[in-house]
């Protein structure tokens, strides 16, 4: 899997308008903010999202600001922000395939 360029660290004006959003939301049962969960509770592993970096961080602005989680992340846990990094890969590949064209 391909390293993914860090990304800025995130404000509070961007923070803000995501964890607005998550009050209504039906509870899970991952951490209050970030619906982040231990591996063995997570169908899906952090280590294979868009949000990941080696060895246990997440760069998600909610993951950031969840209080129980601070944006440190066991690779094969999960939170409600996963997006799969293979999906983006393949994205990827398949564009510079149709460039090639």
């Amino acid at each position: 899997m391909k390293a993914h360029a860090p990304r800025p660290k995130p404000t509070e004006q961007d923070v803000a308008p995501q964890v607005a959003s998550t009050s209504d939301a039906e509870p899970g049962d991952g951490t209050a903010l970030a619906g982040y969960v231990t591996p063995d509770l997570g169908p899906f592993e952090c280590e294979n999202c868009v949000h990941f970096s080696a060895p246990n961080s997440c760069d998600h602005a909610v993951v950031i600001a969840d209080p129980e989680v601070k944006g440190q992340v066991h690779p094969e846990g999960c939170c409600n922000y996963f997006k799969s990094g293979h999906l983006e890969t393949q994205e990827q590949e398949q564009g510079e395939s149709n460039e090639s064209y």
